[in-house]
This record gives C-alpha cells, sequence and structure tokens, in this order.
C-alpha cells in the first residue's frame, strides 16, 4: 500500500496499490443482491456490505483484511490517533451515475476518516473530484484499477463524481473510519 499527500494540507491522500493480487481475484458482481441505500434512490447504483458476500468472494476477503488488526493499527499510527473503521461497503454504480459536489455529513461531517478503492479498470468512467470551497478543482482521482483516496473528513471537503459518459459500470470499495479519542 503507498498513500500519498495530494497537497501541502494533509487531510486528502493517493492510495495505490491496496489490496494484494490474491483479493483482488473474484471481484464479480453477479449473484449479488445490491440495495438501495437511503437518499440515493434516485441514482443508478447500489450497495451492499463487503462482509455479506460469500466468504470465497473477494468482497468479503477484502472486508476481512480491512477489519483485521494490521489495518487498524496501520491508520491508528497514519492519523496518530485511535481509529476504528467501519463495515466496508462495495458501490455498484452503473452508467450515467453522477452525484453533486458536497461534502460527507454536510454541517456535522461524518465519519472521520473515508477510503474509497476502485476496483475496475479504467473504460472512461468517472473517479472523485475534490474541489476547494470558491468551486474551483483541488484534485481528481482517476478511476484506476486498485487505487483511490484517503480523506479526512471536515468542512471543506467538497467532492463529487461527475457524469459517467461511459458505457461501463464502477466498482468501487468505501470504508469509513472514526477516531477514538
Amino acid at each position: 500500500m503507498k498513500i500519498t499527500a495530494v497537497d501541502s494540507a494533509g487531510d486528502l491522500f493517493l492510495v495505490e496499490e491496496m489490496f494484494t493480487q490474491e483479493l483482488l481475484l473474484d471481484l464479480s458482481i453477479d449473484n449479488i443482491d445490491w440495495q438501495v441505500q437511503g437518499q440515493q434512490e434516485n441514482f443508478p447504483r447500489g450497495v451492499i456490505d463487503a462482509n455479506s458476500c460469500p466468504s470465497s468472494h473477494s468482497f468479503y476477503r477484502m472486508a476481512e483484511y480491512l477489519n483485521g488488526a494490521y489495518i487498524e493499527t496501520y491508520f491508528t499510527k497514519f492519523f496518530e490517533r485511535d481509529t476504528l473503521l467501519h463495515v466496508p461497503r462495495i458501490w455498484y454504480d452503473q452508467p450515467g451515475f453522477h452525484m453533486k459536489e458536497h461534502i460527507d455529513g454536510d454541517e456535522n461531517p461524518r465519519p472521520d476518516v473515508a477510503l474509497q478503492i476502485y476496483l475496475g479498470q479504467n473504460q472512461g468512467q468517472s473517479g472523485t473530484t475534490f474541489y476547494q470551497m470558491d468551486g474551483s478543482e483541488r484534485y481528481n482521482f482517476d478511476y484506476n484499477f486498485n487505487t483511490g483516496y484517503l480523506m479526512q473528513n471536515n468542512k471543506s471537503q467538497l467532492h463529487g463524481v461527475k457524469p459517467n459518459s461511459s458505457a461501463h459500470n464502477r466498482l468501487s470499495l468505501y470504508v469509513g473510519m472514526d477516531f477514538l479519542n
């Protein structure tokens, strides 16, 4: 795993090679009971808790890895704060998916940290774009296999997803984290 700050603010990072190739062997989306979550019913997307997949599936094995002691210890050291990872979710975004600029949790930013890793090959899908509060672009995370972002959430972490004009799906793992102290 390689984590690199995108600028001097120290609250937004490019993550590369998050998972070993062994954890990425079965990324099939067939026979997954995709759910609609909350206010996102009007979006062409589905979600599933990664740990609810069959234990032989990569989604489950990635969740097991993320919920292991090594990763929790890693992020506790990285942020210099006790860190608790939530249940990882897999997002399946269909062509046409987009999300306007927002701050996770709005006035009360939650979770404290978010990690999103893209699980498909780039075929024109949109990644995630972060913006300055004046609307100018801060950093664009391209949709590239086994890469993504780590965001320490705050009231200026404005981000969104540009419309996916490709004919390809967007698959990613998302996990929130909270600081315990």
